[in-house]
């Protein structure tokens, strides 16, 4: 059956609505699109925009881009996206800062570290602050959404390097 955009905006926001009254932590649209939401943090701009062009390719919406850890705990309540990819050397406030905080106000977020170099304490450190996953830079795209797509489904510990 054949309907005018109209009718299919309606029946949208009218399943928009029934899902938000009726199922908890079920909101907006990303649910029925089965697209998935991030926030970048990183000081180097390049990589912001790298992230900010690749990841709508893989049905991943950057919602906002930060430069340091306190910025990624701010986006990170604004926003409430499903996945944070985020640093670690970060001028002021330092990823393992923002994996603090943002693990303080939601133990179950799903937090990729993506670096170009940690010593060993502080990958220690972001293994028991429980960094879902730590890529480091220089990173490939397709690895970045297979393990976008692990952290997901659940895995976590996931090391690539």
């Amino acid at each position: 059956m054949i309907y005018s955009s109209g009718v299919k905006l309606r029946k949208i926001l009218v399943c928009l609505f029934i899902v938000d009254k009726y199922e908890d932590n079920i909101f907006g649209l990303e649910y029925f699109l089965l697209k998935s939401s991030a926030i970048v943090i990183d000081d180097e701009p390049d990589v912001l925009d790298v992230f900010s062009e690749c990841l709508p390719l893989f049905d991943v919406e950057v919602l906002a881009k930060g430069k340091d850890g306190k910025e990624a705990v701010e986006l990170y309540k604004k926003h409430r996206p499903e996945i944070v990819l985020m640093d670690v050397r970060m001028p002021l406030y330092d990823g393992v800062y923002g994996l603090e905080k943002i693990r303080e106000f939601d133990p179950n977020a799903k937090i990729i570290i993506v670096t170009a170099s940690i010593d060993s304490d502080i990958e220690q450190k972001l293994v028991e602050e429980n960094a879902s996953a730590i890529i480091w830079k220089p990173f490939d795209m397709e690895k970045v959404q297979k393990t976008i797509e692990r952290v997901k489904n659940g895995e976590s510990k996931i090391i690539l390097r």
